[in-house]
């Protein structure tokens, strides 16, 4: 620390603050050029706003670099020490003077604001040193060679392209996406199947865009780009800047592959097809379906989305905020007054100010009942103080938020939503049991909306059957079957198995009843039912899960009257071994079953 303490306290280190706190607001000024310059070209073709944006990429860095040098104090000037000087002893402390004004105070924090951005600069670089080895790793792992007849053709249209250098085409298992990697060795890896999957024409399509990168030389561009975002991470409009470059970036690639092919809609077409591809995962399809691929589509069909050809509401509002942070900061203050003593009547704080434990447990075994998990529940039961409380349950929306740091969050606002909905559709009948407490209302409120709901409430038996498409973590369709007057029991509908599996003795005297048995349903759901008869109780049931070759996968011990037991999980594809192990707590008899089973 005292290395630190030391280091604070040179020219260079309060040179680097006051850069940093500048670049504020000439990072927002650079960027709010941008803007402008892109709303007047907003009909200029991709070229013209890509060399705008990287023109202000370029800017930032270098705006940066002219501050730290201009802030940089001047050498220290030679001096001579006056023959006429009075001794040391003479010197005579100066009087003490007022505050220190606001300025000196904020130069003394910003001199503590470049250690903190070194360390962030170097995360960030280690992020994407990390992130750059995984890319080139993509090269070398899970790839195969590309058919001939595919390399062959990659060659002819590298050399209509100009390209000079050989490109490899390499089929790869880990490509969710078609990527080009690499300067002096470039290479084009297409995902496993598609090179197949997909029409010659839309092949060609999708590796002209990869081309048209490698003709840019984007990858050199790319990697000056990352560097850049490592430097000035900390300013949010940077980060908006970069994102232009990618989008125009692509916009270009499509332009030239277009004007290559001769069909701007029939390269669209491409795009769609790959995008709508069956090796593409759930997450990737999610994350790249949306905005930027349907305005690339949009655009190449000369039908632009409205959000192109107006100002960006967002950017504009990020601009103006950081401008007025940083002058506000900037602002000198005012002389300090006099404190004024003022009677001021004491008024009782409203009760929405300071929440009672009632309020916090009604948050904790109602709202978030069924959506906090049990960590956050023992932490939030440890808490001390109502500030704590509060601040958990800002962190506790915040780490659900779809958009983080966003003024709203969608998540809580979704979540409130069906609560409502619960509480008013699905209230028991006899008026005590709310909505949310209801069988209907948890799984509402937890999955949301079923996808499909086949009533019968009017059948002498009333039921409903709510199915969902996809639920995280189940692997396959959700059946849902609520039964009674007030639909207060529900099972899981399954389908039917597709395969079952029998134990056969372990060990031990058998007990009366029928054998353990092991079911598969579709999506790797598996169902161990240990139905061994009518003998009396209690008994400690133990069962441990192993994969064929022994690794362990789960185990469970718990003792009950009868020996039932159903357990369901949900395993990958591949060959296992369930052992159960009863004992009878009062006799001592104990009884082994095993049973292998296979998911596919």
């Amino acid at each position: 620390m005292n290395l630190l303490e030391s280091w604070i306290h040179t020219p260079l280190a309060e040179a680097l603050g006051w850069t940093l706190f500048h670049f504020l607001w000439e990072g927002a000024l650079i960027a709010a050029l941008l803007l402008v310059a892109l709303f007047v070209c907003r009909p200029a073709a991709a070229r013209l706003r890509y060399g705008l944006a990287c023109g202000a990429l370029l800017g930032m860095p270098l705006a940066f670099g002219i501050t730290l040098a201009v802030s940089m104090p001047p050498a220290a000037a030679h001096f001579t020490i006056p023959p006429n000087a009075a001794p040391a002893d003479h010197w005579v402390a100066a009087p003490a003077g007022p505050a220190a004004p606001a300025s000196t105070q904020l130069r003394d924090r910003l001199a503590w604001a470049g250690p903190i951005w070194l360390a962030g600069v170097l995360g960030i670089f280690l992020f994407r040193m990390g992130s750059w080895m995984a890319a080139q790793r993509l090269r070398r792992v899970g790839t195969v060679a590309a058919p001939e007849s595919w390399r062959v053709r990659l060659k002819a249209l590298a050399r209509d392209a100009g390209i000079a250098r050989p490109v490899a085409l390499l089929e790869s298992c880990l490509a969710e996406v078609p990527v080009a990697i690499g300067y002096l060795r470039p290479a084009i890896l297409a995902p496993l199947g598609m090179l197949a999957g997909l029409p010659s024409e839309q092949v060609e399509a999708i590796l002209l865009h990869e081309l048209a990168h490698i003709r840019r030389a984007d990858y050199l561009v790319n990697l000056l780009q990352i560097a850049i975002e490592g430097l000035l991470f900390y300013h949010p409009a940077l980060w908006w800047v970069s994102g232009v470059v990618r989008a125009e970036r692509e916009h270009c690639c499509d332009d030239w592959a277009a004007a290559r092919l001769g069909n701007a809609r029939q390269y669209a077409r491409a795009l769609v097809t790959l995008e709508e591809s069956p090796w593409r995962a759930p997450r990737t399809v999610m994350a790249s379906s949306g905005g930027n691929l349907l305005r690339r589509i949009r655009r190449l069909l000369a039908k632009p989305d409205a959000r192109d050809l107006a100002v960006p509401v967002a950017p504009s509002i990020l601009l103006v905020a950081t401008v007025g942070v940083a002058l506000a900061a900037w602002s000198p203050a005012r002389p300090p007054q006099k404190p004024v003593q003022v009677e001021t009547p004491q008024v009782a704080a409203p009760a929405a100010a300071t929440p009672n434990a009632a309020a916090y447990r009604k948050w904790l075994d109602e709202d978030v009942a069924y959506i906090i998990t049990p960590e956050e529940r023992a932490a939030f039961l440890k808490l001390q103080t109502d500030p704590e409380r509060e601040q958990f349950i800002q962190q506790f929306w915040e780490r659900r938020n779809p958009v983080p740091g966003s003024a709203e969050n969608p998540f809580k606002l979704e979540h409130y939503r069906r609560i409502a909905y619960a509480n008013k559709h699905y209230a028991a009948p006899d008026g005590h049991t709310p909505g949310w407490k209801t069988a209907r209302g948890r799984f509402y409120i937890i999955y949301g909306p079923p996808d499909e709901i086949d009533d019968h409430s009017s059948d002498p038996a009333p039921y409903q059957v709510w199915q969902y498409r996809y639920v995280e973590g189940f692997k396959s369709d959700l059946r849902l079957r609520f039964v009674g007057d007030d639909f207060s029991v529900y099972v899981i509908d399954w389908p039917p198995p597709t395969a079952t599996f029998d134990g056969v003795a372990n060990g031990g005297q058998p007990l009366p009843g029928s054998h353990v048995s092991v079911q598969v349903y579709p999506g790797g759901n598996v169902v161990i039912s240990i139905p061994l008869g009518v003998s009396a109780g209690p008994f400690r049931l133990a069962g441990e899960i192993r994969t064929a070759e022994g690794a362990p996968i789960q185990t469970f011990e718990e003792v009950r009257s009868a020996p039932a037991l159903r357990r369901t999980l949900v395993l990958t594809p591949g060959a296992y071994v369930f052992t159960m192990n009863v004992t009878g707590q009062s006799t001592g008899q104990t009884y082994s079953e095993k049973v292998q089973f296979e998911v596919k």
